[in-house]
């Protein structure tokens, strides 16, 4: 994920409204989020609330922005290494853990961070196809700017120090599997056979070559997600319990969001076509069906700070 893949910062350190901001790109998470809706980059939290006199102007669509239109990320690791790779950077960190919470998509992550396993491997698809923002710079309501040069700590309590500027729309997809065997040699040489495939001879074969494991002993683990279906999965087979149709429900879950993830670009176009086709004007409606739903990927956000509104009500203040 290339123009969204950047680390969390920690914001939390940041005290005060004048401190330099920048812009944050984070994880939607199933809640509906309106353009301008407030986030507070200390208390990692939206406030639900909004400065700004009007969110119901028309809004644009730009199937250009963010420019990197889709990712493929394979990756491999051992007990020895960190479990990061198999995360999407854009949402590691504290921002990233935090807003994720509950969802499917912070199941999936917790899952993923929580395994101790002696060999781990993953694919991640993201698709992006475009981003819904402002068709004009959103104004601040009168008694915002004069809570602002009043008191600007209630403003920071009441709407936070970013906003929502732009919902960008796409969909996310991960499998992970995670191997355990007490024979390390084994171990090794399953991993091989699977990375193999993997890597280079694509989903039905990947998942096939499970089949090994019950000659190997080992103990299988899969964690799946899929944004646009809004779900994670998990799935545990061990060789010694004996129950094939345990372990082919295990190589079926796992093949099933592989082969969803083939198709992810297609599908999240195919989600949003109803809706963006067709014209740069979005309806106030029409933005509030995409916030609600599983099309939105990620939001984007800006401070408070860069808007010109807001840097004239804080020199203000420094005169009362």
């Amino acid at each position: 994920m290339s123009h969204i893949a950047i680390s969390m910062p920690a914001l939390g350190v940041q005290e005060g409204l004048e401190k330099p901001k920048i812009a944050l790109r984070v994880p939607w998470t199933s809640s509906p989020m309106m353009l301008g809706t407030g986030y507070d980059s200390t208390a990692m939290h939206f406030t639900y609330s909004s400065p700004f006199k009007s969110l119901r102007d028309v809004a644009y669509y730009d199937q250009h922005e963010p420019r990197r239109q889709a990712s493929y990320i394979q990756a491999t690791s051992n007990r020895s290494s960190s479990v990061h790779e198999h995360v999407d950077l854009a949402f590691q960190g504290e921002i990233g853990n935090a807003l994720a919470g509950g969802s499917a998509r912070g199941s999936y992550m917790k899952r993923v961070a929580q395994d101790r396993s002696g060999t781990r491997l993953s694919t991640r698809v993201s698709s992006r196809e475009g981003s819904i923002r402002f068709g004009t710079t959103p104004v601040l309501r009168t008694e915002a700017v004069e809570l602002l040069v009043r008191q600007p700590n209630e403003f920071r309590r009441r709407f936070g120090d970013y906003f929502v500027s732009s919902m960008i729309l796409g969909a996310d997809n991960a499998v992970f599997l995670s191997l355990s065997a007490e024979d390390n040699n084994s171990l090794e040489a399953f991993h091989a056979t699977i990375e193999g495939h993997l890597l280079g001879l694509g989903a039905n074969k990947t998942v096939a070559t499970l089949d090994q494991a019950a000659s190997q002993k080992c103990e299988v683990q899969v964690e799946v997600f899929d944004s646009l279906w809004n779900k994670h999965e998990s799935r545990y087979f061990s060789t010694s319990s004996g129950d094939t149709t345990e372990f082919q429900t295990l190589k079926d879950l796992a093949l099933t969001y592989l082969e969803a993830g083939k198709r992810l670009s297609h599908r999240a176009k195919e989600a949003t076509k109803p809706i963006v086709e067709g014209s740069r004007e979005i309806s106030a409606a029409s933005v509030e069906a995409l916030a609600a739903s599983a099309n939105v990927a990620e939001l984007s956000l800006l401070p408070f700070a860069s808007l010109r509104e807001f840097m004239m009500a804080s020199a203000l203040h420094r005169l009362v």
